[in-house]
């Protein structure tokens, strides 16, 4: 039995996060897959009778394929059953992601926990499905927190790299915006607009926040570790991958799904900028020993005063924020046995500031806190510490 993949690119990095996947899912369950850069759609079209089943990345495709393209396109594979990754063709069944959810995230971390207001956004093609939602999550969101929203202020962009220099050119340069905060639809804009603003002699996120979408490859590999929205990329490939093998075995596939992606907290929103980089560095200068009590005993009462300077928007009491940040640090530097007493302790923290009526993504900033900073005392069990703070986010 095999069934097909169709795509744009191998190396492009969103496809990459999921083909991958869908070959894996398909080998353990002794299913071939045969795979079709967009390029080779033709070679597709003739190898179809070989083919139980199609799998196709239509939001992927109809960047190049769009409005009436795409349905031409997918004309050609009327005969198959199909499977879509984000892009409802009615009546197949389509696996994708709750893209305004994530997006409303992104404004609301902006507004309620950097005190932004003044949001550009850069948009995806008009013609693109997933684009146009996201495009109407921020405008939604904008309209909850009572901010008005205003044309000149988002920049239509394409998707691919080039929108990103160019959309800062528009917003500074043309339209004279005072700039601070952006959103970008998804991450190559957004890396190649963080890129042209350091080659403006602009700071990111000192002078410039901005949030990405789609967490790829290379949203940690720039001058500054991206702010995005993380698609749960083998949650989607695998359900899409196991509901194309049942169409290819006959069987009905399972009901749609469309997966929740979870805002990651980096560099470049400002949660963890350079001018907190700074105090908190100072506030770590290591101890000369890693060995002596004292030694050990001064570094832990400097990075629980380091944890509670980003802290200081927290709505909990300052003896509350004091008593937690000092016990993070303890049970930080004792995760090398279990990672349960840190979390345990970071969600009591988070309790606490929801019934205070506070943000509890404040507590991003702590978490970067710990990571940008694992102490002397913690040697090769960082890795340890590394992946408690991967569940913690």
């Amino acid at each position: 039995m095999n069934i097909g993949l169709i795509f744009s690119q191998m190396r492009e990095r969103y496809t990459a996060s999921l083909w991958p996947v869908v070959l894996e899912t398909a080998r353990n369950e002794g299913v071939g897959v045969v795979l079709f850069p967009e390029t080779q759609n033709r070679v597709c079209q003739g190898y179809a009778k070989t083919l139980d089943a199609l799998l196709i990345l239509t939001g992927d495709i109809s960047l190049y394929h769009p409005g009436p393209a795409l349905e031409k396109f997918l004309f050609r594979f009327s005969a198959l059953p199909k499977v879509h990754l984000s892009m409802e063709i009615p009546p197949d069944p389509c696996y994708g992601i709750d893209n305004s959810h994530a997006v409303r995230d992104s404004v609301r971390h902006l507004v309620l926990d950097h005190g932004v207001r003044d949001i550009a956004y850069i948009r995806g093609p008009q013609e693109h499905q997933e684009a146009q939602i996201r495009f109407s999550a921020y405008r939604a969101a904008l309209e909850e927190l009572g901010i008005a929203y205003r044309e000149d202020w988002v920049y239509q962009g394409n998707f691919f790299k080039e929108s990103g220099p160019a959309a800062l050119k528009a917003f500074l340069d043309e339209r004279h915006l005072p700039l601070k905060a952006v959103l970008s639809a998804n991450d190559a804009m957004a890396l190649a607009f963080i890129e042209a603003a350091f080659e403006r002699g602009l700071s990111v996120p000192e002078d410039l926040m901005v949030i990405g979408f789609d967490d790829t490859e290379g949203a940690q590999a720039g001058r500054v570790s991206l702010t995005t929205v993380r698609q749960p990329y083998r949650q989607l490939a695998e359900a899409a991958t196991l509901a194309v093998i049942d169409l290819a075995r006959g069987k009905a596939p399972g009901q749609a799904r469309s997966f929740l992606p979870s805002l990651i907290i980096r560099n470049s929103c400002g949660c963890y900028s350079e001018s907190v980089r700074a105090i908190v560095t100072e506030a770590l200068a290591e101890p000369s020993s890693s060995d002596g009590l004292e030694a050990r005993a001064a570094w832990r009462s400097k990075l629980s005063s380091a944890l509670l300077g980003s802290l200081a928007r927290s709505r909990l009491p300052v003896e509350t924020r004091e008593f937690l940040a000092a016990g993070l640090v303890e049970a930080f530097e004792g995760i090398e046995d279990s990672d349960k007493g840190f979390l345990e302790l970071l969600a009591d923290a988070l309790y606490r500031e929801i019934g205070a009526q506070g943000r509890p993504s404040l507590w991003h900033g702590a978490l970067s806190v710990l990571n940008a900073h694992p102490g002397p005392f913690l040697g090769q069990a960082w890795f340890s510490r590394a992946a408690a703070l991967q569940k913690a986010r």
